[in-house]
């Protein structure tokens, strides 16, 4: 056994040498998911669901397919250019960015269809929304909002149909007496964003 050791040792790293290149060259398949960024136009939204993601099939050596399907590079997709309404964007091999050895089989979904709308701002109304009833014969003398407005900014057809908002529930069966409240505002339109100055709003509840 102690013969030849330095004869043995070298056989044995060449041993390993070519089982990793024999293992590193072999064909592998995978599926490789890829995020989804997109550049829009200035005053823009998408305002349909589109996919954060595409599966592509992928084929190549073992080694290389690793290290690839590992690596979370986005694809870009570019609607700069794009005008208001629908946008078709055909996927293809080079969607992505993948490097030699590597085959892309297929992808799904193969083709993203966004819907783009201008944005727009307006001025609605808040309004309080009550809950239960007051405790006893309570009466609810007078509300205050404060801000009693907000200036919404999103897509176009959410914004031209929107004319009021709502804070959060108010319960009135935990009101004992006249109190001011910080409520949030219940914004569940989707692409609506508010104001940078948050979505807080006084209540002043009087009762008589």
């Amino acid at each position: 056994m102690k013969e030849n050791t330095s004869y043995k040792i070298v056989a044995l790293l060449i041993t390993l040498i070519l089982w990793i290149i024999i293992l590193g060259s072999k064909e592998a398949l995978t599926v490789k998911m890829v995020p989804v960024e997109f550049i829009l136009p200035h005053g823009m939204v998408i305002v349909n669901n589109v996919p954060n993601e595409v599966a592509f099939k992928i084929a190549g050596p073992r080694l290389i397919l690793k290290k690839f399907t590992e690596a979370r590079e986005p694809m870009i997709i570019d609607l700069s250019a794009a005008a208001e309404g629908v946008t078709k964007v055909r996927l293809h091999a080079d969607s992505i960015n993948s490097p030699p050895g590597i085959r892309i089989l297929s992808m799904s979904p193969t083709d993203i269809i966004p819907r783009l709308e201008k944005t727009i701002s307006k001025t609605v109304s808040i309004e309080a929304n009550l809950k239960g009833k007051l405790r006893g014969n309570g009466k609810v003398k007078s509300i205050n909002i404060i801000p009693n407005s907000m200036v919404l900014t999103g897509a176009r057809s959410a914004i031209e149909i929107l004319n009021k908002v709502y804070t959060a529930p108010i319960d009135l069966d935990k009101i004992e007496n006249s109190e001011t409240l910080e409520v949030p505002l219940s914004l569940n339109e989707s692409g609506i964003d508010a104001p940078k100055a948050g979505t807080m709003v006084r209540v002043e509840i009087k009762l008589q």
